[in-house]
């Protein structure tokens, strides 16, 4: 079974996506805070990895550092409110995979998940779909 480790600390968006994914066959882990996040990523080894870009205490950028720096691969895409150009190009300079802007349709969901768990590691993100594809 393929797994996610989805990171947000906002519960309503961890229990949505858990729920989503969940039915649609993927074993999927919750953290609510980046630190937990690095546990989980370690102790489960994801295929996949959605990480909030604003978390409090330490940002999802500064999980991607952490996430480089001590070697981890991992497919991670950014989950973000807000489509700020210089964000979303540090995040692909740390290895993010792709983005996904809240609120998150179901469909498109799965449909990005799908496409980027079939991406080899350290493939590039030049092939996002389109919103609402």
């Amino acid at each position: 079974m393929l797994s996610i480790v989805v990171i947000d600390d906002d519960a309503g968006i961890r229990g949505a996506l858990r729920r989503v994914l969940g039915a649609a066959a993927y074993k999927v882990f919750t953290a609510a805070s980046t630190d937990d996040g690095l546990t989980a990523i370690q102790q489960h080894r994801p295929d996949l990895v959605l990480l909030d870009v604003r978390m409090p205490h330490k940002s999802g950028i500064q999980l991607l550092e952490d996430l480089k720096r001590l070697g981890v691969s991992a497919r991670v895409v950014m989950l973000t409110g807000m489509g700020e150009p210089d964000v979303m190009k540090a995040c692909q300079e740390l290895g993010a995979v792709d983005f996904l802007m809240k609120p998150i349709s179901p469909d498109y969901l799965l449909k990005v998940v799908a496409l980027r768990i079939a991406q080899p590691l350290g493939g590039s993100s030049s092939t996002t779909l389109p919103r609402g594809a």
